[in-house]
């Protein structure tokens, strides 16, 4: 099995949640956001960059970085 150091591929921030929260609401920043800017990464094929900005469009924001968030 080969492992693959995505460090230098995906930039992480953590941010405030939304939504229900208990004590903690807007006061401790529980949710992450991922981004991969696409067209500068080294371990996509110029196939998988296609696919990736044809099927998750609205996930891509104007500087051409894909992100995901998890709260």
């Amino acid at each position: 099995m080969t492992l693959i150091n995505l460090s230098s591929e995906i930039a992480f921030q953590t941010t405030r949640s939304g939504g229900k929260g208990g004590q903690n609401v807007n006061k401790v920043e529980t949710a992450v956001i991922a981004s991969l800017h696409i067209d500068s990464s080294r371990l996509l094929t110029d196939e998988q960059k296609t696919l990736i900005k044809e099927k998750l469009s609205n996930r891509i924001n104007s500087e051409g970085s894909l992100q995901v968030k998890s709260q």
